[in-house]
């Protein structure tokens, strides 16, 4: 079994700000548990008002599902726009057909 690599980590939390919310304690233990260097948040833009200033995140990606990213293009230029980002770990605490295509 091979070591996760923790350099480059993705949470993606785009449903809910409840869900998001509920998703603080995960930040929290994988920059405190794991030797992250760099921890992404891919989140709702309503999320990124009320985590832009959380000490665990180094960058906060919006997924505008609704406008901007809505609809297969848009989902096709998030997940094209995240694989340059070169992350080298993606954690997703809930289930969507989107978040998984987009990972």
């Amino acid at each position: 079994m091979t070591a996760a690599n923790w350099d480059n980590v993705l949470i993606l939390q785009t449903s809910f700000l409840g869900d998001t919310v509920l998703t603080l304690p995960l930040i929290s233990a994988v920059r405190k548990n794991f030797p992250v260097r760099r921890l992404s948040l891919l989140c709702r833009p309503a999320s990124r008002e009320l985590l832009q200033d959380h000490p665990d995140i180094d960058e906060i990606i919006v997924d505008d599902k609704k406008n901007l990213d809505r609809g297969i293009t848009g989902l096709r230029t998030k997940a094209a726009a995240l694989a340059a980002e070169c992350f080298t770990l993606a954690l997703t605490p809930h289930k969507s057909l989107r978040s998984a295509m987009m990972l």
